[in-house]
């Protein structure tokens, strides 16, 4: 096993689960995973029907530093404090994920080049 994969293990497994876990037994959930009982409709008028350019922008994409800016207020402005304190460690793995790959001219025989 590589070491990178070692480090989304132990971020998933040391991390994640005990704070979802956590989070489930507080009755905060993230995503609905079953009816509700009592809902009549789970239509929603949606408040903004005209999106921009910026609308499918990622904030933070720019740098670790930037990812884990964004993450923390993001999650902060959510109201999940616990989430934010992780926004470095989620930074950290993304700069240990991150790699260039090296370019080459040559394109494999297998992939149909449009000009």
């Amino acid at each position: 096993m590589n070491l990178t994969r070692v480090s989304v293990d132990k971020v998933f497994h040391r991390e994640l689960l005990p704070l979802a876990k956590k989070l489930r037994d507080d009755g905060k959930l993230f995503f609905q995973t079953c009816a509700v009982p009592g809902a009549g409709t789970y239509y929603r008028q949606r408040e903004k029907t005209v999106f921009r350019k910026e609308d499918f922008e990622l904030p933070g994409s720019e740098s670790c530093i930037a990812l884990e800016k964004a993450l923390s207020e993001m999650w902060l402005a959510q109201g999940y404090l616990e989430l934010a304190v992780l926004a470095p460690l989620f930074a950290q793995l993304a700069k240990s994920l991150h790699s260039i790959e090296a370019k080459d001219e040559e394109v494999s025989p297998f992939i149909y080049v449009m000009f």
